[in-house]
């Protein structure tokens, strides 16, 4: 059972730039039903609040069910 999914690359680059194939890994904790939080551990490039939104921003399109205030 998995109960949290945190997400630190090796470079620690936002989702989709790092080294992680994040469609790899989204789709087996599909297959296999998770439904929990999923966190990114990223440097803050230009700045905390822009690194933040292209996380977010790049994950959902992975999770397109994934709703707007989070989860």
């Amino acid at each position: 059972r998995v109960g949290y999914v945190h997400f630190a690359d090796s470079n620690r680059l936002a989702p989709g730039q790092g080294h992680l194939d994040f469609p790899a890994i989204l789709a087996v904790l599909g297959e296999i039903g998770y439904d929990g939080w999923v966190t990114a551990e990223i440097l803050p490039h230009p700045d905390p609040d822009a690194a933040a939104r292209a996380a977010i921003d790049y994950l959902r399109t992975l999770i397109p069910a994934a709703p707007a205030g989070g989860r």
